[in-house]
């Protein structure tokens, strides 16, 4: 599916042809045959885009239009790709990884199976229902960015930040800093326990034999499901909220100084059992490992003697903390379950759209033995005729 996926997105692009993503993959996920040249055909049929499956030679290259789909094999590996320039000496097209390369026609035609597919779209091409998805997705945006505007001037009113002086404030924003970017790492980390099979999160992760970020995360958890992933994205979660709505008091620092004492333990110990136990290696896990190495750093040099711990600054953090995990552990089974029943869609589909099945059965069943000639069908009991 990536391969045609990713030609279908680029060809629609270089086409000028409006599409949406999820509804282009779950077109080419509901195809029986989704690495084929017949998968692209069909869903560019579908796109109002007609298409002509031809076998050419490389002298014929100046001749056809471009942008065009072709068949590279190299390595004994074939995959499509799209022609996207054609010289006297040179060509442009996209490698297996969608970027554009240039090469002699020579050097070309030696990888070159000769399959050819050409495009011509017309006024009528685009997504069916393109423009209802789009109004969708942009009163969605809208109202994100709405919501995550509000919070954020809700929250920075209600703590009214005081800085001492702009060292301070420095070692405040610092901290922030460092919370948001492990906020974002683990919450890469945790949403690919939802989508392991996400593409950009699997390149990032495995781009080494011992690397393999999901077998890291699966093979260490706490009762009740509560994995590594959960309680960094919790920490860091708080930690941001807590900062925020304690309004930067010092006792409030005071308390994350000594909360970011548990890294002292936890980076060790999770480079330790990569190394030692597992022999592979999670780059988000040492990413996270890394900023927590950080904030020891920033917090035990300026942090720890800011003020005294406050019992209910302690609760507030706790509270927070908590009430994340659980909110994931509730939210994780409906992701899973919407993630399987994407799955189970397209195999139906693909089951339902496949011709030689249809064909198979279809040749099982009873034929016709009178001439059904002057058959009617009533549809409408009540019908005069």
């Amino acid at each position: 599916m990536e391969n045609s996926y990713l030609i279908l997105k680029k060809v629609l692009l270089l086409l000028d042809v409006p599409f949406t993503k999820e509804y282009l993959k779950d077109q080419v996920a509901s195809h029986p045959e989704q690495e084929s040249l017949l998968t692209i055909s069909d869903t560019l049929n579908h796109y109002k885009v007609d298409s002509l499956g031809l076998n050419l030679s490389v002298e014929k290259l100046d001749q056809i239009p471009l942008p065009c789909i072709i068949q590279i094999q190299e390595n004994g590996h074939p995959y499509f790709s799209i022609l996207t320039k054609a010289e006297i000496d040179s060509v442009d097209y996209l490698d297996e990884k969608g970027k554009i390369k240039n090469t002699s026609k020579e050097e070309f035609a030696k990888n070159w199976t000769g399959v050819t597919l050409l495009l011509e779209k017309s006024d009528k091409s685009g997504e069916p229902g393109f423009k209802a998805r789009q109004q969708d997705a942009f009163v969605f945006r809208f109202l994100l960015f709405s919501l995550v505007l509000i919070s954020l001037i809700g929250l920075l009113g209600f703590s009214q930040p005081i800085f001492v002086n702009q060292t301070h404030a420095l070692i405040i924003m610092s901290l922030l800093l460092l919370k948001a970017i492990g906020l974002f790492i683990s919450s890469v980390l945790l949403w690919s326990e939802v989508d392991k099979d996400n593409k950009a999160i699997k390149d990032y992760c495995t781009g080494g034999k011992n690397t393999d970020c999901n077998s890291v995360i699966s093979s260490f958890s706490l009762p009740g499901g509560i994995s590594l992933s959960i309680i960094a994205f919790a920490y860091f979660f708080s930690g941001v909220l807590f900062v925020l709505l304690s309004s930067f008091s010092g006792s409030g620092l005071h308390l994350l100084g000594y909360l970011t004492l548990s890294g002292v333990f936890i980076s060790p110990i999770s480079i330790y059992y990569q190394w030692a136990k597992i022999r592979k290696w999670c780059v988000l896990c040492l990413w996270i490992s890394t900023v927590l190495l950080a904030e020891i750093l920033l917090s035990q040099i300026f942090l720890v003697n800011s003020g005294s711990i406050q019992f209910q600054e302690l609760t507030m953090f706790s509270f927070l903390f908590l009430g994340t995990v659980v909110a994931w552990l509730s939210l994780r089974p409906y992701l899973l379950t919407n993630k399987e029943l994407q799955k189970q869609k397209s195999k139906l589909a693909r089951f339902l759209s496949n011709t030689e099945i249809f064909e198979h059965f279809l040749s099982g069943s009873r034929s016709i033995s009178n001439n059904p000639e002057g058959l009617g069908i009533m549809l409408n009991p009540d019908c005069s005729f």
